[in-house]
C-alpha cells in the first residue's frame, strides 16, 4: 500500500490511524476531510482493506465517484457554527444534498479478501445497509498522510483559527513509528511488474484532474 501510493502521489505517506472493523458499521456518508485535514488541501487518503471475501449483504463500503473533485467542505461552507455536537448532524445532511443535486450514483466496495480500496480525502463515503446481520465483515481501514503536510482538524477548529495536531503515527514492523522522510520507491521496470500499466493509467488521470483544476 505505501509503495503504490508513493507512487499514485508521487510523494511518501505515512499511515497515522487504523480502524479495525467485525461487522458492517452503517455509518452515515461522511467526508474524512472533515475530521482530519492536511494544509495544502488533499494530502491525506484513506485504504480500506477487506480482510474477508466482502458481498453486498455483509454492509459493504459505500462510496460516491465524482464527489471527490468537489471542492474542500467545511463547517463554514455550509455557514455552519464551528462546534462539532451541534452541526455533525447537520454537515452530513447538507453532503446527502450534494448527493442528490449532483446526481452521484453509489458504488459498493464488494471485493476479495486482501483487495483494497483506495480513496481520497474529499470522497464521500460510508457504510451501507447490512442487509445479514449474522454476517461479519472483517475489514480494515488506514488513513495516511501524505509528503509531510500540516495536519488539523476542522471540526475542532474555528473559522479564525486551525487546530492543528500532531499524529499518533503507526508502528512499522521495527515497532518504531513511520517517520518522513520514507525512502522513495525504486522505479520498477514494466516487465517485471504486471499491473504498472494500471497503475501509470491512475497515475495520469489524478494528474490530469490535478492539472485542470489550477
Amino acid at each position: 500500500v505505501l509503495d503504490t501510493l508513493h507512487y499514485l502521489y508521487d510523494a511518501p505517506a505515512r499511515p497515522f490511524q487504523t480502524l479495525n472493523f467485525y461487522k458492517g458499521t452503517e455509518q452515515p456518508v461522511h467526508v474524512d476531510s472533515i475530521h482530519f485535514n492536511s494544509e495544502p488541501f488533499g494530502n491525506m487518503c484513506g485504504v480500506w482493506v477487506a480482510l474477508e471475501d466482502i458481498g453486498p449483504d455483509q454492509g459493504p463500503l459505500v462510496y460516491y465517484p465524482g464527489s471527490h473533485e468537489l471542492p474542500e467542505m467545511n463547517y463554514d461552507t455550509f455557514g455552519f457554527e464551528d462546534d462539532f455536537d451541534t452541526n455533525y448532524d447537520n454537515y452530513i445532511a447538507e453532503l446527502q444534498k450534494l448527493i442528490e443535486e449532483k446526481g452521484y450514483e453509489p458504488e459498493l466496495g464488494l471485493i476479495k479478501k486482501g483487495q483494497a480500496v483506495i480513496w481520497s480525502a474529499n470522497i464521500m463515503h460510508g457504510g451501507s445497509f447490512q442487509n445479514d446481520k449474522s454476517l461479519t465483515r472483517h475489514s480494515q481501514v488506514t488513513h495516511y498522510y501524505i509528503d509531510n503536510p500540516k495536519c488539523w482538524r476542522p471540526t475542532m477548529s474555528t473559522k479564525n483559527k486551525r487546530t492543528y495536531f500532531e499524529p499518533d503515527w503507526v508502528e512499522d514492523m521495527s515497532g518504531k513509528p513511520y517517520r518522513f522522510p520514507i525512502t522513495p520507491v525504486a522505479e520498477m521496470p514494466i516487465s517485471s511488474y504486471a499491473s504498472i500499466s494500471f497503475l501509470q493509467r491512475v497515475k495520469a488521470a489524478i494528474a490530469r484532474r490535478v492539472f485542470n483544476r489550477h
